[in-house]
């Protein structure tokens, strides 16, 4: 029986590695101090751990709290979520950006009882967070996929903004991934939420379609931070801060790069056959009663290939997540 696979999380990948290099000091009030800057937005909350870990063991004391190393992650407003992990991350020298999840329906105004419970859930959150956590509002209401209603939107932003400005005074507030539509923009700031935000997201799109909602949104909102929420990470890690630094030359003052969640080790090879790479090494038994060294080669042949396929085997990882992430197998003995 082959040993449980376990799976190894090193935060010494280079993605985090050269976000941690963008980080130079505590964000600050009007505008981000990193040119560019960077972060990753977690597909699985239960990485949160692992990264908080890897992020102490990269920078090693070197980031202050706070930092502009930005850590993005999902919040159910249904009374699950825990907030524990931000203190932690600002502890460690990074920037909590908590995307609080609403799934109150439309229209709003007649849901207020659904909404309000939702808004007490996120002032709970918001209310044990440090102070500077970016706190992003983002609306999916249950079992719609229609467009984003900038009208709706704005409604819920407003009433959100103050209900988590009033629990953490210098928490700041985002918008969730808007459409890179200068017509949608122009229709959400016509809301008049412009006094509510510190930052804006744009979902990611076609270069030609960001320039254009960077350019209405400076404006509608000059001097507001735009992120990109989020971005794939790249093949090449090293591509990661080539593509920030390209972003910043588009007016994106962030971008988020998405780390997809963990994909689960495949099945454990349950039979033996000659080209097998995950299994013990079996020398095959000689024909009965053959000497002839034709048959004694093919067998020495055989074992050889197996031996190096199961040494192949022995360290054999798993990358994911565009090499940010691996899975490992436990070393294996050879068996004779």
């Amino acid at each position: 029986m082959l040993p449980p696979m376990k799976r190894t999380l090193s935060l010494a990948f280079p993605l985090l590695l050269l976000l941690v290099a963008f980080a130079t000091g505590p964000v600050g009030a009007a505008s981000l101090p990193c040119q560019p800057c960077g972060g990753i937005r977690l597909a699985d909350p239960a990485e949160l751990e692992n990264t908080i870990g890897a992020i102490g063991n990269i920078a090693a004391g070197t980031l202050e709290p706070g930092s502009p190393l930005f850590v993005a992650w999902d919040l159910p407003l249904d009374g699950s979520a825990d907030p524990s992990p931000a203190a932690e991350l600002f502890g460690a020298g990074a920037t909590p950006w908590m995307t609080l999840v609403f799934r109150t329906p439309a229209p709003l105004t007649q849901n207020l009882d659904a909404l309000q419970a939702e808004l007490g859930a996120a002032a709970k959150i918001v209310a044990a967070a440090p102070a500077g956590t970016y706190f992003q509002i983002a609306w999916r209401p249950t079992g719609v996929t229609a467009a984003l209603d900038p009208a709706q939107y704005g409604f819920l932003l407003k009433r959100a903004a103050v209900v988590l400005t009033g629990a953490s005074p210098e928490g700041k507030v985002a918008t969730g991934p808007l459409p890179a539509d200068p017509a949608f923009l122009s229709a959400f700031y016509a809301e008049e939420i412009a006094a509510y935000l510190e930052a804006v997201a744009l979902a990611p799109a076609a270069p030609e379609q960001i320039a254009a909602a960077v350019a209405k949104l400076d404006e509608l909102d000059p001097g507001r931070p735009v992120v990109l929420d989020a971005s794939a990470a790249p093949a090449e890690p090293g591509a990661v801060l080539v593509e920030a630094a390209r972003n910043v030359t588009h007016g994106l003052a962030l971008t988020l790069f998405a780390v997809p969640a963990a994909t689960p080790p495949e099945p454990a090879a349950t039979s033996v056959t000659a080209g097998s790479a995950a299994v013990r090494s079996i020398e095959p038994v000689p024909p009965p009663l053959t000497k002839r060294s034709g048959a004694i080669a093919r067998t020495a042949a055989t074992i050889s290939a197996r031996r190096r396929a199961s040494s192949r085997a022995d360290s054999a990882c798993i990358s994911v997540g565009s090499g940010i992430f691996s899975i490992c197998a436990e070393p294996m003995e050879v068996v004779a």
